[in-house]
């Protein structure tokens, strides 16, 4: 427990520290590193985000889920992954959700390391946290139709 929080603080630390560099970065600089990738980074993340919602409508429907009401989906994702264990219309919609996902991710990252300079690179742990996080929801979805699998 303790050594998490001291990794956890050091994270923080990196991130601060970053972001005290990026304040010292003369602002005609960050802004035009910035108006060079904004058509490729804007172009991308519009993208990555319609395969994300994409993803998110396909795997509602395969559970015979009404789209009406999309905030509902968090609080019934059990009865979501039982119903559609086995349902390829599901799991189409998963990955391509997870494409989009890490899209978004990844085109934020590699902007970030276009635009930022070098001593600013630990602001880019934020963005990497977020896709730790969507990696390890996806392994939890993936883990239970495993089981699901094995008990059917």
């Amino acid at each position: 427990m303790f050594t998490k929080t001291i990794k956890r603080g050091l994270l923080w630390s990196l991130v601060i520290i970053s972001v005290g560099f990026l304040l010292f970065t003369p602002y005609d600089q960050l802004l035009d590193n910035a108006k060079q990738v904004l058509p490729w980074v804007s172009t991308a993340i519009i993208l990555s985000e319609a395969l994300f919602i994409t993803g998110l409508i396909i795997m509602a429907l395969a559970a015979g889920m009404s789209v009406r009401h999309p905030w509902r989906l968090r609080r019934e994702l059990k009865a979501i992954f039982r119903t559609t264990a086995n349902s390829r219309l599901f799991w189409v919609g998963f990955w391509i959700n997870v494409i989009g996902a890490v899209g978004s991710t990844g085109s934020v990252c590699v902007a970030l390391f276009k635009v930022l300079p070098v001593q600013s690179w630990a602001i880019i742990l934020i963005p990497l946290a977020d896709l730790l996080a969507t990696a390890l929801l996806r392994l939890w979805v993936i883990s239970y139709r495993a089981r699901e699998r094995d008990l059917s």
